[in-house]
């Protein structure tokens, strides 16, 4: 990578480390450590919700997203749980935001 360029990234990196959506996010992640299984638990909700959004669409995705939630209800109760999925989705909306705002910055299409 250009040192020009390496330079600033390095300089960008860090301003993200100082928002308020990545302490938040970090915090969470520092809480949620010390919690394994329910850290196991989180990755596994993870992995599902993933799969069943590339998977399905449509009314099948209604139905598999219903019984997805009604599977993981108990866990969702769960304030530490909550909490880090919130920070954790705040954290990748800012993430988004910044890459289309880069994108359209530079006309790629």
């Amino acid at each position: 990578m250009d040192q020009r360029i390496s330079g600033f990234v390095d300089r960008f990196i860090e301003d993200i480390r100082h928002t308020e959506e990545y302490e938040r996010y970090n915090a969470q992640v520092m809480a949620i450590q010390k919690f394994p299984e329910l850290m196991e638990q989180i990755n596994e909700y993870r992995k599902e919700n993933y799969q069943i959004q590339s998977q399905y669409e449509g009314d099948e995705l209604y139905d598999k997203m219903e019984e997805f939630s009604n599977k993981y209800e108990k866990l969702m109760e769960n304030p530490r749980v909550s909490d880090f999925l919130q920070s954790e989705a705040e954290f990748c909306r800012l993430l988004q935001e910044i890459n289309i705002y880069i994108v359209e910055g530079i006309n790629f299409r």
